[in-house]
């Protein structure tokens, strides 16, 4: 099906020839602590342009966040095949995942948050909020926000790989004219193990035109994968088989109204999931779902003297039609509003929005925060937040021989406070900063005496952490170099013997990844993550990218993965890689000129 529908909006997007005018339109970005364009909000948001993810040995968003974030990125597969993003000790539920602004968190699980049809080459832009984030996205927005906003490709370029494992993988993309552009990939792979083997098919189109007086963007994308799940949900049954099939649309359109200006996204997003728990018995037990999500926003900004605000609606529906859930929806609308005021080196800013969900009603966010310039490129602040969190569908309703839903369950609460630290010279960025969250009917599964894992409002826990980023270009030797580390501890009030995924957050984690120039035209892009997970030892692991230009645009590429060979996991019970080699061609005709 989504391939049919990407080959209806590729005739579609080309045989419209529009023409491209120009306009005098502010840059549209998605910031994650606050929708103002002013931004000055004392918050911890790590950022990834264009550029620097070109750089980086990745190749899907997963792998690119791993660098990113701070509090416990879990990988199940290879490849961005299926990724929890769970956010200051957060759980993999606990985060609001937005594309081109606007919210497209699945809400049968949270493990589909990120399986998102968007190749490497249209992301123009990634941010991570680290903290509350309910009072500019609404719910979800727990221990931190994922915002990607997508583009055009930086111009026509083709890849194709191989490596170990009977690794294939082709990519393309580039502009078809008229504001249209196109990226596909497909990738393949027996697995390094038994029951890890994937294929995928993935594309995108995006057109874009800039008018007298509008702005309009729309993006499509489309996924079709199937994967060995090996262990991925149960230790018990470890042969689980998934396929799955996505496709995600978002679409804006903006305008200036003299001194405002008016922005309307719009998204709707279906995924399907079919899921086996026992591959050499397909039909003894298998689940078949399908969740969509339908999302229209409107915003209104201005400013004047010093003070700038937003105010906005949002209204979505989220239908899912299961065999082993079976059929709901739920429906919720929005109204929030923001302000900004700078006085000499003070910012302080204000937000609130108002939820009204069908299951509980309306539900009223707030957050505040006060920076300071302490002049010479240093700025701290602080900052206060309330979030909340809706059960999935999953956790309501699902019954298997391993996990049982409870429909009783009420929406997690929590709030947060923390302190920040900047600062920002010529080619270096430092940003340091520690919080406390306090959350109230945190949803887990609980496990009795049956092996048996029961959705629960079980518990309250604290959270308290740090975390250091820091980003220079130049640096000696290297082009880039981009560092990172966190510090989590949690206290539950309950027995964590119990608990599924309350505290399955690292204790620590950091990461490195520095870009230099080499002899011979050869350029390295290498990154180095290490990692403590609570319960086990550390450990730590080196990828390794190795980049020469040729003739004509055409490049080689060679990369390894788990240089160093370590056994390890991200999710107790699922393996990942040991060392991976792969060899790639590449050409950008565009880069030769």
């Amino acid at each position: 099906m989504s391939r049919r529908v990407f080959m209806v909006a590729l005739f579609v997007l080309r045989a419209s020839g529009v023409t491209v005018e120009g306009a005098s339109f502010r840059e549209e970005l998605t910031v994650t602590a606050s929708r103002l364009a002013e931004g000055g909000v004392a918050r911890h948001v790590l950022v990834l342009t264009r550029e620097d993810i070109a750089e980086l040995p990745v190749s899907t968003l997963p792998e690119l966040l791993v660098y990113l974030v701070g509090g416990g990125l879990a990988r199940r597969g290879v490849g961005g095949i299926q990724t929890d993003a769970a956010l200051r000790g957060g759980t993999f539920e606990q985060v609001a995942v937005l594309v081109d602004g606007v919210r497209v968190n699945d809400p049968q699980t949270g493990h589909f948050h990120l399986q998102l049809p968007l190749p490497l080459e249209i992301i123009e832009r990634v941010e991570v909020l680290l903290g509350p984030g309910s009072a500019v996205h609404g719910p979800d927005a727990f221990g931190g926000v994922v915002a990607v906003t997508t583009g055009a490709p930086a111009g026509l370029a083709a890849t194709v790989r191989a490596g170990q494992y009977q690794l294939r993988e082709g990519r393309a993309a580039g502009p078809l004219g008229g504001g249209a552009w196109f990226a596909a990939e497909t990738s393949d792979s027996a697995g390094f193990a038994h029951n890890t083997d994937w294929e995928r098919l993935r594309g995108a189109l995006g057109w874009e035109r800039w008018g007298d007086w509008w702005r309009t963007r729309i993006n499509l994308g489309v996924e079709d994968a199937a994967f060995g799940a090996w262990g991925f949900y149960s230790s018990r049954f470890p042969e689980q088989y998934e396929e799955i099939d996505t496709a995600l649309l978002t679409a804006s359109a903006s305008r200036p109204l003299g001194n405002l200006h008016l922005t309307l996204r719009a998204a709707a997003r279906q995924h399907r999931d079919h899921f086996v728990l026992d591959r050499p018995r397909p039909s003894w037990y298998a689940n078949r779902h399908r969740s969509r999500v339908g999302v229209v926003q409107a915003t209104l900004e201005g400013g004047e003297g010093g003070t700038g605000w937003l105010v906005g609606i949002e209204g979505g529906r989220e239908i899912l039609r299961s065999s082993r859930l079976g059929t709901h929806q739920r429906q919720r609308a929005a109204a929030f509003a923001e302000v900004l005021h700078r006085r000499g080196p003070l910012s302080l800013s204000g937000q609130l929005r108002a939820d009204h969900l069908t299951i509980i009603g309306w539900h009223l966010s707030p957050g505040a925060s006060l920076q300071v310039d302490l002049g010479g490129g240093w700025t701290v602040g602080g900052a206060a937040g309330q979030s909340f969190r809706l059960p999935s569908f999953t956790e309501l309703h699902y019954d298997s021989p391993t996990i049982v839903g409870n429909p009783h369950l009420r929406p997690e609460q929590g709030w947060t406070g923390e302190v920040l630290l900047r600062h920002q010279g010529r080619g270096r960025r430092w940003e340091g900063a520690v919080f406390r969250r306090q959350s109230s009917h945190l949803i887990d599964y609980l496990r009795d005496e049956n092996d048996m894992y029961w959705a629960s409002n079980h518990a309250r826990v604290v959270t308290s952490g740090g975390e250091l980023a820091f980003v220079a270009t130049q640096a000696g030797p290297f082009t880039q170099v981009r560092a990172a580390a966190s510090v989590l501890s949690s206290r539950l009030e309950s027995d964590p013997q119990r608990s599924r995924y309350a505290l399955a957050h690292p204790l620590a984690e950091a990461s490195l990844a520095v870009m230099a120039p080499l002899p011979g035209r050869w350029r390295l892009s290498s990154g180095v993550r290490w990692r403590h997970p609570r319960g086990g030892n550390p450990y730590t692991l080196v990828d390794l990218r190795l980049i020469r230009s040729l003739l004509r645009g055409l490049g080689v590429e060679v990369e390894v993965s788990n240089l160093l060979d370590r056994s390890y996991q991200e999710v107790p019970g699922v393996p990942l890689p040991p060392r991976w080699a792969t060899l790639a061609l590449t050409w950008r005709p565009d880069a030769a000129r």
